[in-house]
C-alpha cells in the first residue's frame, strides 16, 4: 500500500458502555471491540473509536471508561448525534428533551435515501465533555472519520 501511496484506516465504534445491553443487544461485547482494536493497532494500522451515536443520556462515567480502555490503541475519535425513527422517539420524549437540554431537529439525512426523515437528538454539554476527556488523554478528537483520514495524511512520516 505504502508503495501505490495507499491509506488503510481502522475505526471501532464504541457509544457506551455499562448500557451496551440497552443499546446494542446484538452487537460484539466492549471487550471484544477492545481486544479487536488492540490487535489491529499492534498490526500497525491507524486507528479511531467512534463514539457514534453519542447517546445523549449516557454518563461521563461510561464516556470516561470509554476513553480509557481504548487510548492506547488509537491516534483519535470522533462521534455524532443519535437519529431516531419514529418507532423509537418513545426513548427520548419532548419533556425529557427540554428538560435535559438536548436538542432535537426533525432531518433528512444526507445519507438516507428521500423521504427518512429522522428525529436528530444531541446533547451539546456531553459532546463537550467528550472532546474534553479525549484531549485530556493527549489524543485529538475529529468531526467524523473523513477528518481523521485527512490528518494521517497530512501526519504521515
Amino acid at each position: 500500500m505504502k508503495l501505490k501511496n495507499k491509506l488503510l484506516s481502522f475505526s471501532v465504534s464504541i457509544p457506551c458502555f455499562e448500557s451496551k445491553e440497552l443499546w446494542e443487544p446484538n452487537a460484539p461485547s466492549v471487550k471484544e471491540r477492545v481486544d479487536t482494536l488492540k490487535k489491529v493497532s499492534n498490526a500497525g494500522l491507524p486507528s479511531m473509536v467512534a463514539v457514534r451515536p453519542l447517546i445523549p443520556n449516557i454518563s461521563e462515567v461510561e464516556i470516561d471508561k470509554i476513553i480509557e480502555f481504548t487510548y492506547p490503541y488509537v491516534f483519535g475519535y470522533y462521534s455524532g448525534p443519535l437519529y431516531l425513527k419514529d418507532s423509537n422517539r418513545g426513548l427520548f420524549t419532548e419533556k425529557y428533551i427540554k428538560n435535559n437540554n438536548l436538542l432535537s431537529t426533525e432531518t433528512q439525512p444526507e445519507w438516507m435515501p428521500k423521504g427518512n426523515t429522522f428525529l436528530k437528538i444531541e446533547n451539546p454539554n456531553l459532546m463537550l465533555y467528550l472532546k474534553g476527556k479525549v484531549e485530556e488523554y493527549g489524543k485529538t478528537f475529529f468531526d467524523g472519520a473523513a477528518q481523521g483520514i485527512d490528518f494521517i495524511k497530512n501526519n504521515k512520516s
